[in-house]
């Protein structure tokens, strides 16, 4: 009897414990065993490719190739291979494995495709794949404005899961490729692949067909490359420095580059820490974007600045003049020394032959605070909105910081007077500078700066367009026309510091600029538009290093708008 009893109870057991098993862990179990039976194989999306206004294609995608690993049926032998063969340290390789399913992609060199080739037998859970990967034609001539891509590390994984990013993935890490990631990013597909007990694939999983991925998005800059690349021949000779060009009329950047700059392919699909390290290292920072990052003291750019402000406060008028400029003005107990003696001009002359005599007094005269509200009032201290991420600020200092930084009393006119010639702590970014001159050249109003023109789908069709925020200069169209007028005559009027740079038959107007450099060689800086009346084009260039503005700076960005002009009426021609 107690033995049916026992053998009853075992049996009541059994079926409990199958019942558990086949029913309330069904699911689990199913899915268990469809995860030792399938392989699911990520498929990358191709980037969507850039373009230049004209449809040029500045970044694409190559086929190359990748080994992919999956957690789940990766041998303790197939670890041992790779990290040999792909020159990966083994602890490396099991960290890169926790809390993924598919743990590695890696960019194959040629080595390592051949040598992972000759072995695929012993490599039942690797796969060797056709990868997508982003190839910058024209290398370094847009790698700021560009960026690069690098695959998604460890230490990002948790911010961007979210958005289905998993280790290894690529993503735009700068410029252009970082801010219209989402659009340039494609989706992914995946294939079913179903294997044995041993691990070995049998064939594609019949019972789940395979989702293709899908391209990104096209995305069409406002930049040209004939700019582009003429710009970049004007800076062969110089070792640091930044051009950009912008359409007043739009705010849309024609052209834009930092130098020096880097080659993007280099940092494709994870960099070499060498080169990583050279790069970091290196005293020129070829990293460093110029043109929305570098902060640079304007120099007698600014001078337009100052009259502009002086002009709308009533102080002075087009026929303004003061002391006479003899080479060198006493403020306070320190002698203020302009670069010759210009003898007495009104307010356009002085513009037109740069005294900064004439400016020491204007500037004191306006005061340290108009000077910033003024500055503040055009977009000055303040980025502009480009769409590309880091953009600088820059400074303009009012009595406030200036009594912080040197206390009541350890400032005086003299600071002020520096202030008005664009020295001292004023520090302007490329492209504030050509934002404010858009302004002034296309009469008060231009646009928020920008490089987008249209992001376009896979069917055709434009999903976006890049549009500039409206801006106007609280400044008169009397101001306006006294500013032009002088800057017409930097370069055409036979006394202009730019005169030398001007070419007969283009009206062309600007500012050129030597700033102080406390630790070289001044920089040389010029802005310029034309045609004057109706302005198509506004550049600026500034030279590290290389020394007076009217020399270098005013030359180059005169050539530039020359070729802009031209190509403009060859395209309609």
């Amino acid at each position: 009897m107690r033995f049916k009893v026992l053998l009853v109870s075992l049996l009541v057991i059994l079926i409990g414990i199958l019942f558990y098993l086949q029913v309330i862990k069904h699911s689990y179990f199913y899915k268990l065993s469809m995860e030792n039976k399938i392989k699911i194989i990520v498929k990358p999306a191709p980037r969507g490719r850039i373009f230049d206004r004209d449809g040029n294609v500045i970044a694409n995608v190559v086929l190359g190739f990748s080994a992919l690993f999956t957690r789940s049926f990766l041998l303790p032998k197939e670890r041992q291979i790779i990290a040999k063969t792909l020159n990966i340290p083994p602890s490396e390789l099991r960290k890169n494995m926790v809390g993924a399913r598919t743990i590695s992609k890696r960019r194959l060199n040629f080595q390592e495709l051949s040598q992972l080739s000759e072995i695929t037998d012993e490599l039942p859970n690797v796969r060797i794949m056709e990868y997508p990967i982003r190839h910058y034609p024209y290398g370094k001539l847009f790698s700021h404005l560009i960026g690069y891509t690098g695959e998604v590390k460890e230490k990002n994984l948790k911010l961007l899961k979210v958005k289905g990013y998993q280790m290894g993935d690529e993503i735009g890490k700068m410029g252009v490729e970082k801010y219209y990631e989402d659009y340039l990013r494609g989706t992914k597909g995946v294939e079913y692949i179903e294997v044995n007990a041993k691990g070995y694939e049998v064939g594609i999983y019949k019972d789940k067909p395979a989702i293709p991925p899908e391209k990104g998005k096209d995305v069409y800059l406002t930049v040209s490359l004939p700019l582009q690349i003429y710009a970049d021949s004007l800076l062969k000779t110089y070792k640091k420095g930044a051009i950009v060009a912008m359409d007043p009329t739009t705010g849309e950047i024609l052209a834009y580059i930092s130098l020096p700059g880097f080659d993007p392919n280099q940092l494709v699909g994870g960099i070499n820490q060498k080169l990583w390290t050279e790069l970091q290292n290196d005293t020129l920072f070829p990293l460093f974007d110029r043109v929305i990052k570098g902060t640079y003291a304007p120099g007698s750019i600014y001078k337009i600045v100052t009259a502009g402000i002086g002009l709308e406060n009533k102080i002075v008028d087009r026929y303004s003049r003061f002391a006479a400029c003899a080479g060198k003005l006493l403020i306070g107990n320190r002698v203020f020394k302009c670069w010759k003696a210009h003898g007495s001009l009104n307010l356009v002359n002085a513009i037109v032959q740069s005294c900064d005599i004439y400016f020491y007094q204007l500037s004191m005269k306006i005061g340290i605070n108009k000077l910033y509200q003024g500055a503040k009032s055009l977009g000055l201290g303040q980025p502009t909105g480009i769409d590309l991420d880091g953009e600088s600020k820059g400074f303009i200092p009012d009595s406030n910081w200036l009594n912080k930084k040197y206390g009541k009393y350890g400032w005086s006119k003299g600071s002020i007077a520096n202030l008005g010639i664009g020295q001292g702590e004023i520090l302007l970014t490329p492209i504030q500078v050509v934002t404010l001159f858009s302004g002034i050249a296309n009469n008060g109003k231009t646009f928020s700066p920008h490089i987008l023109k249209k992001i376009v789908n896979n069917k055709g069709e434009v999903i976006k367009k890049g549009v500039g925020r409206e801006i106007r200069l609280p400044i008169s169209k009397n101001t306006i026309a006294v500013l032009k007028e002088a800057m017409r005559g930097v370069v055409q009027d036979s006394a202009g510091t730019a005169h030398f740079s001007n070419i007969p038959g283009i009206d062309i107007g600007g500012k050129t600029g030597t700033a102080q450099n406390p630790s070289g060689k001044d920089h040389s800086l010029f802005v310029g538009f034309a045609p004057v009346d109706s302005p198509k084009i506004v550049a600026f260039a500034v030279f590290e290093n290389a020394g007076h503005g009217s020399s270098h700076a005013a030359p180059a960005v005169i050539k530039l708008i020359k070729y802009y002009l031209e190509q403009q009426k060859q395209q309609k021609n």
